[in-house]
């Protein structure tokens, strides 16, 4: 396939060659260099050139019969800092070092690498051809050249070919028809041409700053989830709609607890606690700690710190009282919501703590005594104490703060706002299908913000899990009945355990969302068999993103076939996939995944740093717009949907948690005798998610009994039960001895 430009271009390319003592050739092939990268997704680029092996120094060379040709790998590195006349320049000079090698078989210099013999150096290969013509003895002749082609066949899958006499340039494209199709071709004749313009265009500008391609409309509309309309209000306002609506319909169902709360009840409830709240100091940006079981009370006390004001933090059940007091410290929360059965969590509280009773909603516990306390807490209206007006609050304001495992072994906050809940909340693809919605999740996991506000806002219902582990009994029991759920999320690992145990639990729900890790095609097939008539969609989103950034139903078909994308963007998202340059990746090309939109939270509480690292500019948004960088690895198919990849660096994700494998470390190095740590995750089908904690000790250390016990103690009290690495049963803890 040719590509001619017009006759100013190829002025323009050679005025540019000659000005910056540049030959073509080093022009094409650094062209060729890049468009490789812009659709590899890679800086390392190896490709063949041609090379004339005609010896100068042999006597009557240019007689002698052969065509003296050889193929030699041309490697290069591109550095998006580094300018384009500069980087030419470094091409041009290997490419004159790597001429002392013409001789060289490409088969010799194959042996020299540590490639498997049956594996090329390289797959695609240029040839730059420039055939100077004699214009004074055609004309002798009466003859005129009008054009000059050489037809060429290799081997290889794509070779590109330069021809540029008389200063008329065009490239032609050959392909192997069984690799390549002619539109695809096509394009990359097309990027080519651009690149090799910007080039001639800006050669003082950076790499990263070329235009290699554009996207095509196709993947500009796959990137963006579609707008719609959301009402600038915060939660608490469009709940309070909710109720005025329906106050009798039932907004939380708990079968195994306390029955039900009309929306009425919630709303009272509510309020009561969030006057205490506001009497305790609570207030806009106010942050406050929720340390409960999963309840109906968690409902109430989410609900109630965002009435008065403020945003909540929820901790996990697990957390030991180390961790607590952490959070604490880092978020500077003014307050605590606590069950009366977790208070020996909090030994020496430095804020005022309201105590509720998830077994028994109607009594309260007293305050445990902090600097502001003011006396017994309630939850009813008769004992809520003096009045304190609430002072609103915009849709901008923090709604929660979760916080994260941190590679510095310092968990990070993400604070999401009104807004981002609001976002999630409305989004079309909840329909008909999420009524009410089962509750399971651990109220500090992100997951808990789809299971409380998707029904909550729209008129649904909360079904709070009976305590204890989600079994598949418990999602039949759950399914039925006058409460009877109609959708749920799943962790993957949660997903893929039913699946294998019984995958007709679903059997009763019409939609089912699961992601969280990387997904097993098997497990949806299994559902999908036995559950035809229920939807099974998985779902993929960070945190800082609210919970869902992406999604797709998955059919029987591609699952058996292994396919399970991540899918389209949710509304209001734009899920980009972007090369190391910030350009957009071509469709099937590798590139990282960057989420915009109103789902983006405002960033890491008191971190400024790892806020600019992960919430950067948006280039392709309005002005001002932000976007988040996951560090998850992915491309985009064909038929526009995202497939995962795997990360882009140390992050991984148990459980449907995601664990910095530094936090895990720094937490058993800071443990006494302990000079390094490193940990690794050992996936296995009787144990997913298994820990290997390797720990050097201090020479003190290595002699003292009992030290490696102690050490594994003290880094389980410093980190959540999730990231406390354990000794398998058939190994005795020892020190490594080998660092």
């Amino acid at each position: 396939m040719e590509w001619v430009p017009p006759a100013e271009f190829s002025e323009a390319l050679h005025d540019f060659a000659r000005r910056r003592r540049i030959t073509l050739n080093t022009v094409v092939q650094g062209a060729w260099a890049l468009l490789l990268a812009a659709h590899s997704g890679r800086t390392d680029i190896v490709f063949g050139a041609t090379t004339s092996g005609r010896p100068a120094d042999q006597p009557d060379a240019e007689h002698t019969i052969g065509i003296y040709i050889n193929t030699l790998p041309v490697r290069t590195t591109i550095d998006p800092t580094t300018t384009v006349t500069h980087w030419l320049h470094t091409l041009q000079n290997q490419q004159t070092e790597a001429r002392h090698h013409d001789h060289l078989p490409l088969t010799h210099i194959h042996h020299h690498t540590p490639l498997p013999t049956d594996t090329p150096l390289f797959d695609s290969l240029v040839v730059f051809e420039n055939y100077p013509v004699d214009e004074n003895t055609a004309r002798t002749h009466h003859l005129t050249v009008h054009d000059i082609t050489a037809n060429e066949a290799t081997n290889y899958p794509l070779t590109l070919s330069a021809y540029s006499g008389d200063r008329r340039f065009r490239l032609i494209l050959g392909y192997e028809p069984k690799c390549f199709d002619e539109p695809t071709v096509r394009g990359l004749l097309e990027d080519l041409g651009r690149i090799v313009g910007s080039m001639v265009e800006a050669p003082d500008a950076p790499l990263g700053r070329l235009s290699v391609r554009l996207p095509d409309a196709a993947e500009e509309a796959a990137a963006d989830g579609g707008t719609t309309d959301l009402p600038d209000r915060t939660v608490h306002e469009l709940f309070a709609e909710q109720a005025a609506l329906r106050p009798d319909a039932v907004a939380v169902a708990d079968p195994g607890g306390h029955g039900e709360l009309t929306y009425a009840e919630l709303d009272a409830r509510a309020e009561a606690l969030a006057r205490r709240l506001r009497g305790a100091g609570v207030g806009p940006e106010s942050r406050v700690l929720l340390l409960m079981p999963r309840s109906a009370q968690v409902v109430v006390a989410m609900l109630a710190v965002l009435r008065a004001g403020g945003a909540y933090l929820p901790v996990h059940a697990s957390f030991p009282a180390e961790r607590v007091a952490g959070l604490l410290e880092d978020s500077g929360a003014v307050a605590v919501v606590a069950d009366v059965s977790m208070l020996d969590r909090l030994p020496d509280p430095p804020v005022p703590v309201l105590v509720l009773d998830a077994a028994d909603p109607e009594t309260t516990g007293p305050d445990v005594t902090g600097p502001d306390a003011t006396g017994p807490d309630a939850t009813g209206p008769d004992t809520a104490g003096p009045d304190t007006a609430a002072e609103r609050v915009p849709a901008s304001s923090a709604a929660y703060v979760m916080f994260t495992s941190g590679s510095t072994g310092r968990p990070k906050g993400v604070v999401v706002t009104h807004r981002n809940v609001v976002a999630l909340a409305a989004d079309r693809r909840w329909g008909q299908g999420h009524e009410r919605v089962l509750m399971h999740s651990p109220h500090a996991f992100d997951a808990s913000t789809y299971e409380v506000w998707t029904p909550l806002l729209s008129g649904g219902t909360v079904v709070v899990a009976p305590p204890g582990d989600l079994s598949a009994d418990l999602v039949r029991g759950c399914s039925a009945g006058e409460h009877g759920i109609t959708a749920m999320f799943l962790t993957t690992a949660l997903f893929d355990l039913l699946s294998q145990q019984d995958p007709e639990c679903f059997a009763g729900l019409r939609e089912v969302w699961t992601g969280g890790e990387a997904a097993r095609p098997a497990s949806f097939a299994r559902v999908r068999e036995h559950c035809p008539d229920t939807e099974v969609v998985h779902v993929y989103g960070p945190t800082e993103t609210t919970t869902f950034a992406t999604c797709t139903p998955i059919g029987l078909d591609e699952a058996l076939a292994g396919e399970v994308p991540i899918g389209r963007p949710m509304d209001n998202t734009r899920a980009l996939v972007l090369d190391a340059f910030l350009r957009p990746a071509p469709t099937g090309v590798p590139g990282e995944l960057y989420v915009s939109g109103e789902g983006v939270a405002r960033g890491y509480e008191n971190r400024p740093g790892p806020t600019a690292e992960r919430f950067v500019a948006d280039p392709f948004g309005p002005p001002g717009s932000r976007m988040y960088r996951t560090g998850d690895v992915v491309r985009r198919n064909a038929d526009g949907r995202i497939e995962f990849i795997g990360r882009s660096d140390g992050q991984v994700k148990v459980r449907g948690f995601r664990i910095e494998l530094g936090e895990v470390e720094n937490a058993l190095a800071g443990c006494s005798g302990v000079a390094r740590a490193a940990v690794t995750v050992a996936e296995s089908p009787s144990a997913p998610g298994t820990w290997w904690a390797t720990c050097c000790p201090t020479a003190a250390a290595a002699a003292a009994t009992g030290a490696t016990a102690a050490a594994a103690a003290t880094g389980a009290a410093r980190t959540p039960r999730r990231c406390a690495p354990s000794w398998p049963p058939s190994c005795r803890p020892t020190w490594c001895r080998r660092c």
